[in-house]
């Protein structure tokens, strides 16, 4: 079912299972939900490889509610822990009967310990993981995809994209498929709500799954031809520290 925004009915009562949305939680800036991150493994001792984890399934269960299954997925893997993240949700897509794909920003070995293991375990799985083409070919990707997961930049983008990640940015949004977004679309401040760069270097998203608490600038009506619909989904963060 291409480019469905809508949750399947033949997916209702077939031993689904639906993604966890936190309720209730006021918008966050981000230097809020960094705190609240580096509590969560301080003082409550949360791995942060847990958190990614529960990031990556939750972001495949909503995608899963909006597609059939053996839909092919194609996702978008950057650096750190969004890439982690993206990582992690190849793998849950992969489990839920998925077809997926996955391009990578930058060499595993140069990345965060967390993506790193979340990479390798993708390799051990067989799932395909290749680095990012250009041109012709990355459009040819995207295509042939019924939904792309972009992962590329997270809340931490203080510049605007360049290089390799801006054309990934520019392909996604002509290649005519839906997005899923985890956390902020690419390129946008999710402060402000609006791109760090030029317009056309901000993910224009059909769903943004964003992370244990909306951020502030991603409600605004200006973020809204980038966030599309925006979901909260729940990470498993304390709610002590969120409340």
């Amino acid at each position: 079912m291409r480019g469905s925004g809508r949750i399947d009915p033949r997916l209702q009562g077939r031993g689904f299972s639906f993604v966890r949305r936190r309720r209730s939680v006021s918008a966050v800036s981000v230097g809020r939900m960094r705190s609240v991150d580096r509590d969560a493994v301080r003082r409550y001792g949360i791995p942060s490889l847990l958190l990614m984890e529960n990031a990556g399934a939750a972001c495949a269960r909503l995608l899963a509610e909006r597609t059939l299954r053996r839909s092919r997925i194609l996702v978008i893997a950057g650096a750190g822990n969004n890439g982690g993240d993206a990582y992690a949700a190849a793998r849950h897509l992969h489990i839920l009967g998925h077809r997926v794909r996955v391009l990578r920003l930058i060499r595993p070995g140069s990345d965060r310990p967390d993506a790193r293991l979340q990479h390798r375990i993708l390799l051990r799985m067989g799932i395909t993981v290749r680095a990012m083409p250009s041109g012709r070919e990355l459009s040819a990707e995207m295509r042939r995809a019924d939904w792309i997961v972009d992962g590329l930049y997270g809340t931490g983008l203080s510049r605007p994209p360049s290089g390799r990640s801006a054309e990934a940015i520019r392909r996604m949004n002509a290649s005519g498929r839906p997005v899923l977004a985890i956390d902020v679309p690419s390129g946008l401040d999710a402060d402000t709500g609006s791109p760090v760069g030029s317009p056309d270097l901000a993910v224009r998203a059909r769903l943004t799954a964003t992370l244990a608490a909306p951020k502030q600038g991603l409600p605004k009506r200006r973020a809204q031809p980038y966030v599309g619909r925006l979901v909260t989904v729940d990470i498993g963060l304390p709610r002590e520290l969120l409340g």
